[in-house]
């Protein structure tokens, strides 16, 4: 932000020196700069006037920068509450799965000392996941064991997430019908390339859902009958992030045995690939049920802060930090007895009379009311006349580690005889409110970000910025007059990382919200050139050739990657030409090759030239990559110097 002048600056007597420094030029004639004169009488006057004005001028006070950052769109963000997750597992003479127990949103427990309350409604059953079995293609695989683990991932669909191939979860007992029944799946995120989550201030922007697995269960009409079920709730986006999914389970439900490998008969859920076009095949960390998600905040209800005095500007402390934006509530006494609920303002500025309007600062926990001519004054009264209803959170010092014991607190103490709780994930995510010049340096740092796509560098900044995904690399291009062509490119696993229709229509979306009103946004795949080098090289004695030829090849696999490749291993630049001589020294670099005989690049799929040099050109939305290459190592038969007459053998990969 720009430097903030020092307005005030001069002194009463600074004033009156300058003052009088300026009678000669504009009142020769005035003479007598004594104290008893009228003249220096007024100047003193006007100087003290001035020193006043350029004081309060100078005072730049906590509500004129929450004005100003207002202005920029922005606020001091309130508290925010730690979040984790537990899991509520029945005890012996717990809910049994004939009489499922319903634990509500907003029950209340202890994690150690600490305060917390459910966010959903969760169904606890005794039931509980007896077979995990990954069908890939012909290959039947036990996920049980790795899902049971921490640290042990696993593909659900495969390494390749096939369309067919599916993922098998066989229940140890029959659901009852109707039972809403919420599987959470924990998935891998320790990938290079991250989930983008929407900028803070930003509006809440969907992903485009890719649609790509079918969820059923295996019926009792007859041996391998399944019948399709839709969930109720998905937050994993079709298994591409962790959250809950959510089934209702039916009446026609079977307990079967499905596996010849499989002898105990299970409650079978089936999901299944549709079509095979994942960015990235999705990776399990653990799956489990009866699970909740848990936020760590405290209710408090119809707490009387005080009574008014018929005054303006009237303040009021509701003795609680951290006040929580949801479920808040400001009711005040009316004249004839009745309480009425007023509402929340960021300030009174465009406040009239008669609004029952009020301001609360969550970070302190100070209540203010309007002063009659904006804002409404709350009534004289007698008796407490204004009481609150919200939730107050401990912010980061709610964030705890996992493994802390946990019990059921108030109304819902009576579920301690029916469920333990475990907890699965440390509580994180909590943090204060803002300060005012916390807020003030945040909204200086969102003046750089990009709230307008006018050049290139804009729309591929932006572009990786699409919440929802993960875009490792993005370009743009100007193929059409009036529009913008954005070639984007996913993070994956694969050589050659291929972007979904869904994943370009989500970028597509996003890239809507910032285009300018003429312009066109396409949003495309990258061309692919598929290369392949034969190398002859000749290695040192005392290497040996397979580490040799592994290392060679490990080396231009990289070098020729899309996403890690390039001469600053930032990915293969877009249209960029491959050149000889630039692998030729990548080569020669390799520990135990002594020099290269032969290089040679070969074009194995995709649209490319190569000229006489031998140098490969692609287009301007093209990248390469390579998978394999022919490798060849001479080693020396003995250790005798070549001018002496000493042998190579060659050796091919």
């Amino acid at each position: 932000m720009l430097p903030i002048p020092n307005l005030d600056d001069k002194t009463f007597a600074q004033l009156i020196e300058d003052a009088k420094k300026q009678i000669a030029r504009y009142a020769p004639e005035w003479t007598d700069y004594n104290a008893h004169d009228p003249g220096i009488t007024m100047l003193e006057l006007f100087a003290w006037l001035a020193e006043g004005q350029r004081y309060y001028l100078d005072q730049v006070r906590d509500d004129h920068i929450r004005k100003y950052v207002k202005l920029l769109g922005t606020a001091p963000a309130p508290p925010k509450p730690a979040r984790a997750v537990v899991r509520l597992l029945p005890l012996e003479s717990g809910a049994s799965s004939d009489s499922p127990l319903v634990v509500p949103a907003r029950t209340k427990l202890l994690l150690g000392e600490i305060p917390f309350e459910t966010e959903e409604e969760v169904t606890i059953t005794d039931v509980s996941i007896a077979q995990l079995i990954t069908l890939d293609g012909s290959a039947q695989i036990d996920q049980l064991e790795s899902a049971g683990h921490d640290g042990i991932t696993f593909h659900p669909f495969g390494e390749a997430a096939k369309a067919g191939n599916s993922l098998y979860i066989g229940l140890d007992r029959m659901v009852p019908q109707g039972t809403l029944l919420s599987i959470a799946f924990r998935m891998y995120d320790g990938y290079p390339v991250p989930i983008t989550d929407p900028e803070i201030g930003e509006t809440p922007f969907d992903a485009t859902p890719p649609n790509r697995l079918s969820w059923a269960y295996l019926d009792n009409s007859g041996a391998n009958h399944w019948t399709s079920i839709q969930p109720v709730v998905d937050q994993t986006l079709d298994l591409s992030r962790s959250g809950f999914l959510t089934l209702r389970m039916p009446d026609d439900a079977a307990m079967r045995t499905h596996f010849p490998t499989v002898a105990e008969a299970c409650c079978w859920i089936k999901c299944t690939v549709i079509n095979d076009d994942y960015e990235l095949a999705p990776r399990i960390d653990s799956v489990m049920l009866n699970t909740v998600s848990i936020v760590q905040q405290e209710a408090v209800e119809d707490r009387y802060v005080g009574r008014s005095m018929g005054l303006g500007n009237s303040q009021f402390e509701l003795g609680d930090r951290g006040i929580v934006a949801d479920g808040l509530s400001i009711e005040v006494r009316e004249a004839d007895g009745t309480w009425k609920v007023w509402d929340r303002v960021d300030d009174f500025d465009a406040s009239a009379p008669g609004d029952e309007h009020y301001v609360l600062d969550s970070g302190s926990g100070q209540l203010r009311f309007g002063d009659g001519q904006h804002g409404k004054v709350p009534p004289a009264s007698n008796v407490d006349s204004v009481r609150a209803s919200y939730r107050k959170t401990l912010a980061l010092q709610g964030s705890i580690t996992s493994g802390a014991s946990g019990r059921f607190v108030g109304s819902s103490n009576e579920l301690n005889g029916a469920l333990r709780i475990e907890m699965l994930t440390a509580a994180s995510g909590g943090a204060a409110a803002e300060s005012v010049d916390e807020a003030m340096a945040r909204a200086a740092a969102e003046l750089k970000h990009l709230t307008r796509a006018v050049t290139d560098a804009d729309y591929e900044q932006l572009a990786c910025r699409a919440p929802g995904l993960r875009v490792a690399r993005a370009k743009a291009l100007m193929l059409e007059e009036n529009a913008v062509t954005v070639v984007a490119v996913p993070y994956s696993d694969q050589p050659n990382p291929q972007p979904s229709g869904s994943f370009m229509d989500t970028i597509a979306r996003h890239l809507d919200r910032y285009r300018l009103l003429t312009t066109q946004v396409r949003v495309m795949a990258p061309q692919y050139v598929k290369v392949m080098a034969s190398v002859l090289v000749r290695a040192f004695s005392g290497y040996d050739s397979s580490v040799v030829t592994g290392a060679v090849e490990e080396a231009l696999n990289r070098y020729l990657h899309p996403l890690e490749g390039g001469p600053h291993g930032s990915g293969w630049p877009f249209g960029r030409t491959v050149y000889l001589s630039e692998l030729y020294a990548l080569v020669d670099g390799v520990t135990g090759v002594d020099n290269v005989r032969r290089l040679q690049l070969f074009l194995i799929s995709g649209s490319g030239q190569l000229d006489e040099q031998g140098n490969l050109t692609i287009a301007a939305n093209a990248l390469v990559y390579a998978d394999r290459h022919e490798i060849e190592i001479e080693l020396p038969w003995s250790g005798r110097l070549t001018e002496e007459g000493a042998f190579y053998a060659r050796f091919g990969s």
